[in-house]
């Protein structure tokens, strides 16, 4: 009877069709990216706190995913995926958080989104403020110029090149990648006053290194403590979006662009006894903001199915009108092609996640595809009530689409080689990655 119950509740309704088709051939192309930033600390999903007002203002004029999944719980792997549009089961790049001398550079056999366009007459810068996107292991590949600095210096040059794409005759893409809700922490006192939440700001900045050793009993006051302290952060990250939408505004060229919003995996903050995203494909880590804006397109929100990391290189394609440029080995699709909604699927270390609609989350482990348990994210979105029962009837339809993934994405190797870095540039990258709590 139990069984009928619950299978009736989460029936997944019929397929829907996809947004309507969207067009902007020759546009610019403005890809945001906030580092570390779950999606449910935004207003558009539900944040109560003033933390995101610029962002917010974005969604309301773009088509927004309800749920959107990225495909790796960490940075690198991530970037790999929403630039070549490959899952990590395929591109390989899954190396350890934190060992970059470790680290081989990126298999350069499949075109990025950025070699793509490049190829196609646009002029492509990218910003970025991640130390971990080090040049020398290819992840510059296809940008006439990618730039690392501070989140002040990646905001002013993405501004400053902006400013300049009236004069190059080309159309552009601007990839900005900026770190203010990753530790440390260093909120403004703008944003401390805005939130009304005083707090007291060491030199070294905030994090949760203290985390693990914490008493069980005070780790409840704790992650309140770095929920209101990472929103604090995240309303940084929010006028430096802001900052530069003023700037795309104010260039004559928002009419002319299309712009998408999403981070590359999200935080905990004390969640399944967790800080930080060192392991795991809980929602905290997974469910990521994702907004597509396209000139002359209706904003709206899409609930029916899974927004996907790996459909961004594909849509821009089609938005564009390049689709027939679309590099075979890219395993995405257009957000405007789907005629049914598209598996959705997140990895990390030995842990799989599979979805449909983002109301029905099945775990597996990643390397036999073998059932862990399931989550019914309508009823239980904090994933605490897990669902045993691998032969329970609602999970039929995802345990099949998995099977069908595994037999359909093809397992891949890395064929990258050790990057070349100065002795002195490898101890700043390792100092650097120690001050993001990656490395001890």
């Amino acid at each position: 009877m139990l069984t009928l119950l619950v299978a009736t509740a989460l029936a997944a309704p019929p397929p829907a069709a996809p947004p309507p088709a969207a067009s902007a051939p020759k546009a610019n192309v403005l890809i945001l990216v906030v580092d570390t930033l779950r999606a449910d600390v935004l207003g558009t999903y539900g944040e109560p706190s003033p933390t995101s007002p610029r962002i917010d203002a974005l969604a309301k004029q773009s088509l927004v995913f309800d749920r959107a999944w990225t495909q790796y719980t960490w940075t690198l792997p991530s970037f790999i995926s929403y630039t070549t549009s490959r899952f990590a089961r395929t591109h390989g790049w899954d190396y350890d958080i934190g060992q970059f001398d470790k680290y081989q550079t990126v298999d350069a056999s499949v075109p990025t989104l950025a070699e793509v366009l490049q190829a196609n007459g646009y002029a492509t810068s990218g910003r970025y403020a991640n130390r971990h996107l080090h040049e020398a292991l290819g992840f510059g590949k296809g940008f006439d110029k990618w730039v690392r600095g501070t989140d002040d210096a990646t905001v002013s040059g993405a501004i400053a090149d902006i400013k300049g794409w009236k004069a190059d005759g080309k159309p552009n893409l601007l990839y900005v990648h900026v770190m203010n809700c990753h530790t440390p922490w260093r909120p403004s006192p703008t944003a401390q006053s805005a939130l009304g939440t005083p707090i007291t700001v060491p030199e070294a900045g905030l994090d949760w290194n203290d985390w693990p050793k914490l008493a069980a009993d005070l780790r409840p006051a704790r992650a309140t403590q770095l929920r209101t302290q990472y929103e604090a952060a995240v309303h940084d990250a929010d006028a430096e979006m802001g900052q530069i939408l003023d700037a795309l505004e104010a260039s004559g060229e928002a009419g002319n662009t299309m712009v998408l919003f999403h981070s590359d995996h999200g935080e905990a903050l004390g969640d399944h006894g967790q800080a930080g995203h060192n392991r795991g494909v809980f929602e905290e880590l997974a469910h990521v903001p994702l907004f597509v804006k396209v000139p002359g397109a209706k904003p709206g929100r899409v609930s029916d199915r899974m927004g996907r990391l790996i459909d961004v290189p594909p849509t821009v394609l089609d938005v564009v009108g390049l689709a027939g440029k679309q590099p075979p080995a890219w395993q995405g699709s257009s957000i405007y092609r789907q005629t049914e909604g598209p598996l959705a699927v997140v990895e990390r270390g030995t842990d799989i996640a599979f979805s449909l609609d983002g109301k029905l989350k099945l775990l597996a482990t990643r390397a036999t595809g073998a059932f862990a348990f399931a989550f019914d994210l309508l009823k239980d979105p904090a994933e605490k009530a897990r669902m045993k029962d691998a032969t329970a009837a609602p999970l039929a339809a995802i345990q099949k689409a998995a099977q069908t993934w595994y037999a359909a994405t093809p397992q891949g190797v890395n064929h990258g080689t050790a990057p070349k870095v100065e002795s002195k540039e490898r101890e700043d990258v390792n100092a650097a990655l120690k001050e993001l709590g990656y490395m001890e």
